[in-house]
């Protein structure tokens, strides 16, 4: 046994020539300790279970603190076994196991294949208010982005797996200019539903006041472009595209070329080579509760258009001749000539223009019947007249009737 003191007789220093440990104390009471098989303990009377234990370090004190000068490392680890290179087993509840302040706080380079350059594990039941991985950029100032992939490879550059019942991205945006989600690329976003009762995507606004802006924008600027803004393929028996709008219209179609070789709408459906009325159904129009009331579909003659309604007899009871007389209601009509007051059609909502205009006054004609007349949502009467056809097949039967009354007393007055 070896004994070293100080002259203030505070420190010792006892090292056993045999080879046992070598002890550093101060005042008696043992401060570091090297083990005959080279542990090294600071403030660890038996550190044998690390090269370097450090423990019972006082209040205010630093474990561990390295200065490093030089433009080398502050701290290698050379770690060759399979475990980790540092390990970290922290207790405290309101700091961080590990803090970097720098300009490149830190660096991971994964040099090892069939592994990751980082993990990020929780298994805890209740987590808490915090997520697993927070990314806090503050400065307003700052231009560039939070979190920035770059990936060269063919592989993806960002995947989310998510077995949770949540959802795998969550993003809360407060920018009033920019949008939320960006995407650059030939195929920027591609959306694939492949759990049943769902969808691929949703689109949802509920504010009471919601701007100047529709809640989805498709913008297809280029006008060179001769591919359609958007395409919907349905190969189920479905509807193709289902609008539903319970407080306005369900579908508005604005083409503003103004030129009128432009199709506002074009409908391609029916059978390839119609030849009788009803091969081509285009449109189908129902009333509020989806009842339907009419087609317009494929006429045989021309104009190869028509709107087609309901007319078997198998719907129909208490069939029996009317008796309308159509030429009274043709007789009551007037037909004027008329200019548009243009002014004040474009202030009611409407645009018509015009002058020397043949047609009717919707309120002389719902005089006559009422139920070809009906409002507009500012109260203007509007007037449909193909019911008129009715009266007019009436009125022809009446008038041949009457041409042929006449056609008999005249043979007879001849043959008198």
């Amino acid at each position: 046994m070896s004994t070293l003191k100080s002259s203030a007789e505070d420190l010792t220093l006892n090292a056993d020539g045999s080879g046992n440990d070598v002890i550093i104390q101060s005042n008696g009471s043992t401060k570091a300790i090297v083990t005959a098989e080279g542990n090294i303990g600071i403030g660890d009377t038996d550190p044998s279970e690390a090269k370097l234990s450090i423990d019972n370090v006082a209040s205010g004190d630093k474990g561990l603190q390295i200065v490093q000068a030089q433009d080398e490392y502050g701290l290698f680890i050379d770690q060759n076994g399979n475990k980790q290179a540092l390990y970290i087993d922290c207790e405290s509840a309101g700091e961080y196991a590990i803090k970097a302040n720098s300009k490149w706080g830190i660096g991971i380079t994964q040099d090892i294949s069939g592994g990751s350059a980082a993990t990020f594990n929780r298994d805890i039941a209740e987590a808490g208010s915090y997520p697993l991985v927070n990314i806090i950029d503050d400065n307003a100032s700052n231009t560039q982005p939070a979190l920035k992939i770059q990936q060269d490879g063919a592989g993806i550059g960002l995947q989310i797996d998510q077995n949770g019942d949540d959802r795998a991205l969550y993003i809360d945006s407060e920018s009033t200019n920019s949008n939320a989600i960006k995407a650059h690329g030939k195929y920027p976003i591609q959306c694939i539903q492949d759990l049943s009762g769902g969808y691929a995507a949703n689109f949802n606004r509920n504010l009471a006041e919601a701007g100047s802006e529709p809640l989805v924008t498709i913008n297809d600027n280029h006008t060179s472009n001769t591919q359609p803004a958007l395409y919907v393929k349905q190969d189920g028996n479905a509807e193709a595209l289902y609008s539903l709008n319970t407080n306005g219209q369900a579908a508005k179609i604005w083409s503003d070329t103004n030129d009128s070789n432009e199709l506002g709408m074009s409908v391609i459906a029916g059978a390839d080579s119609p030849s009788s009325s009803g091969d081509c159904k285009w449109i189908r129009l129902a009333d509020g509760d989806n009842n339907g009331k009419a087609y317009i579909q494929f006429k045989s003659s021309s104009p190869n258009a028509e709107f087609a309604a309901i007319s078997d007899e198998r719907l129909k009871t208490n069939i029996e001749n009317t008796d309308v007389v159509g030429l009274d209601v043709i007789n009551k009509l007037r037909l004027i000539k008329f200019d548009w007051n243009e002014t004040a059609t474009q202030d009611a909502g409407w645009s018509m223009k015009g002058h020397q205009k043949l047609g009717f006054i919707a309120q002389e004609v719902e005089q006559i019947v009422p139920e070809f007349i009906s409002e507009d949502v500012n109260g203007f009467k509007i007037m449909g007249d193909s019911g008129f056809v009715l009266y007019l097949i009436k009125a022809v039967q009446e008038q041949q009737t009457q041409i042929e009354e006449l056609e008999a007393r005249i043979t007879t007055l001849e043959n008198a």
